[in-house]
């Protein structure tokens, strides 16, 4: 069966790279229409975001990280984009997990970086990013969907 939306990255990819040397596979699928795939080429992996136009709106997405980064989070770089498409490329931040480094060995320092993370996310402004603010206490109507 043929994947329409994959053959058009897959060519929004080459012409990108400006030629056919790479190799794409699934990374991960969302809770949402969105798709990744890792993209490997030249000893360096890449991610690509499959998210069609119709159904999603990357600008919240590159909006978000640029925001991230001009903070000082480490959330992946946004290297291409086509937002006619809705393809993005990414950074590859790799698929190590938390849980997965924590179930190997415990280590309260993992721990002590996230919550230093998460500090860090809760104090950048937003006025300038465009994001909104989320920062009303909890309200029923809002919570049931």
């Amino acid at each position: 069966m043929t994947d329409p939306r994959l053959d058009s990255l897959t060519d929004w990819l080459e012409d990108f790279f400006d030629d056919e040397n790479f190799v794409i596979t699934t990374a991960s699928d969302d809770a949402s229409f969105r798709r990744y795939f890792r993209v490997e080429r030249d000893n360096t992996s890449f991610i690509a975001m499959d998210a069609p136009p119709s159904k999603e709106n990357c600008e919240p997405f590159i909006r978000i990280a640029k925001h991230l980064i001009s903070g000082g989070v480490h959330a992946p770089k946004i290297i291409e984009a086509n937002l006619d498409q809705g393809f993005l490329l990414l950074e590859d931040l790799g698929n190590q997990t938390f849980l997965s480094t924590q179930q190997k060995s415990f280590d309260t320092q993992h721990y002590k970086t996230a919550i230093d993370v998460l500090i860090n996310i809760q104090s950048l402004s937003t006025d300038s990013a465009n994001i909104p603010s989320y920062d009303t206490p909890y309200s029923p109507p809002r919570c049931s969907y």
